[in-house]
């Protein structure tokens, strides 16, 4: 049987677990705004001032739910800022996002690649130099390869399932990559 487990890593995903108690109070309907960044894969648009304006506005939002003590419509707010306007660098610090480079990246993201390793949407974070080895169907374990195949006979149960780590969560599967 496939599974997966998924370990929270930081508080940020309030913005999408305050969804819960959204629903306990009536708020259904609400939306959540995923934060672009390195994992999610958007491109950069352009920020026209309509959308500066609307990203100043929500974030004016944020700080007054904020101050109201509503933790979690403060961090939609701060994300759905983000919608409007990436690179909203006061919405970004408040979700703990550091520029690097030209990217925005959380901590966990930013020691990845300063150690070498790059985001690839399909394996996760590998180190830059092995990506056409993974795209050519190799995986490393250790210092050695094997076939994809082999390593998913190694990953056949939960308990020895893969490890994906991003600035979030931790997320535990069985299911091959």
């Amino acid at each position: 049987m496939k599974a997966f487990s998924l370990k929270l890593i930081c508080p940020l995903v309030v913005v999408a677990l305050s969804i819960a108690s959204c629903a306990a109070r009536g708020d259904i309907g609400e939306i959540v705004f995923i934060v672009p960044d390195i994992y999610s894969g958007t491109t950069q648009r352009e920020i026209t001032d309509e959308n500066r304006r609307a990203a100043a506005a929500s974030f004016v939002q944020a700080r007054e739910f904020s101050k109201q003590g509503d933790v979690g419509a403060a961090l939609r707010a701060a994300a759905r800022t983000l919608m409007f306007d990436p690179d909203h660098a006061d919405a970004r610090r408040v979700l703990g996002y550091e520029k690097y480079g030209d990217k925005w990246a959380g901590s966990y993201s930013i020691g990845q690649m300063e150690n070498g390793f790059v985001w690839h949407s399909k394996f996760g974070w590998i180190a830059a130099e092995d990506a056409a080895k993974y795209e050519a169907g190799q995986r490393k374990v250790g210092k050695r390869w094997i076939t994809a195949a082999d390593d998913a006979r190694r990953h056949a149960t939960i308990d020895d399932g893969w490890r994906i780590r991003t600035d979030h969560f931790q997320v535990t599967t069985n299911h091959s990559r």
